[in-house]
């Protein structure tokens, strides 16, 4: 639980940076949708960070530090739909306090 929270607080801090320009990605998948080079290879980072998310959470489970009822993978593709949308909502210039707000309702279904 702790990683996550580090995580997403860290994502949140990064995403106010003024040079940011967002995730590559992230950028890469909304520019270029119907490539399917670039769709192979968002599809198994999206893949690959959700099964580590999945990870986090189960091993979070058995210690009793996330009490949530929830499915480990259904958590795991809400975080992961939470983490591009603050990739996306920083790099369009939200406010650290609104992009924190997002992070605590995100991070609220591990309880």
């Amino acid at each position: 639980k702790e990683i996550l929270h580090e995580l997403f607080y860290t994502i949140g801090s990064d995403c106010i940076c003024e040079d940011s320009k967002g995730c590559f990605l992230v950028n890469s998948a909304l520019e270029t949708p119907s490539d399917p080079f670039v769709s192979e290879i968002t599809s198994k980072n999206r893949v690959s960070i959700q099964n580590d998310f999945q990870t986090l959470i189960e091993k979070g489970k058995k210690s009793g530090e996330i009490t949530s009822d929830l499915p480990s993978e259904a958590i795991a593709a809400h975080l992961f739909n939470s983490y591009v949308g603050l990739r996306v909502l920083g790099a369009s210039g939200m406010h650290q306090k609104e992009l924190q707000n997002i992070i605590s309702v995100a991070l609220s279904v591990l309880e």
